[in-house]
């Protein structure tokens, strides 16, 4: 999902679940559950907008530890 550049969490889940590995036991909850864990990370790879929407809507981006660490597993 990194080549479409930020995306909602919402629109982030969409596109997992249905273009790259449809997981039927991963509901919206434990996704947001996991993304907590690279977004609150000390180093984190993942960003989120701050504002006060749902989280469906806030924006996710890859920080720049995120960029280079999936540049190093596709190299």
């Amino acid at each position: 999902m990194h080549d479409r550049g930020p995306l909602s969490v919402g629109k982030a889940f969409s596109l997992l679940m249905r273009e790259y590995e449809p997981l039927p036991y991963l509901g919206d909850l434990m996704f947001w559950w996991l993304l907590q864990r690279l977004i609150d990370a000390p180093q984190p790879l993942l960003i989120i907008s701050d504002n006060l929407d749902e989280w469906p809507q806030r924006q996710l981006a890859l920080t720049e530890r995120g960029r280079d660490l999936l540049g190093r597993c596709n190299a």
